[in-house]
């Protein structure tokens, strides 16, 4: 039977300097988080990025469900007209291709979904932040 998998997500940018966070919670398994940042970039880039990342860690067939805060993430993978920014549509390309390529199932959903979504979501929104003022501070 596929992995079934939730993978919470969200991305922070300040001032040009932008990192990225995922949870994933794996129905009867461990739960596995990273993050990461990048420099010039912005918000939407790195709201996605999070989605990328968390899929790549996925094995091929699971069957997962996207968290996201910002409902922009469902808007830009589901409707192809959404593309606004050449890395927009760049990184929705690259997800579109790692699904296909790994049969993965996915669907997505805005916010939280019930009090320990949302804790769910403080976390990734947390571990994104201290990844950016990490970051930072190591200027």
């Amino acid at each position: 039977m596929p992995e079934s998998t939730t993978l919470w997500t969200d991305g922070f940018c300040e001032t040009h300097l932008g990192a990225w966070a995922f949870l994933l919670d794996r129905s009867g398994g461990p739960r596995e988080s990273r993050s990461g940042t990048e420099a010039d970039t912005s918000l939407n880039k790195m709201e996605l990025t999070a989605v990328l990342e968390g899929l790549r860690e996925l094995t091929p067939g699971s069957v997962v469900v996207v968290r996201s805060v910002s409902s922009r993430v469902k808007a830009w993978l589901t409707k192809p007209t959404r593309y606004n920014l050449r890395s927009t549509r760049i990184i929705c390309e690259q997800i579109h291709k790692l699904i296909e390529n790994n049969g993965l199932h996915v669907s997505f959903k805005h916010g939280g979904g019930g009090d320990a979504g949302w804790t769910n979501v403080g976390f990734v929104r947390e571990l994104a932040e201290k990844a950016c003022r990490l970051r930072t501070h190591r200027r």
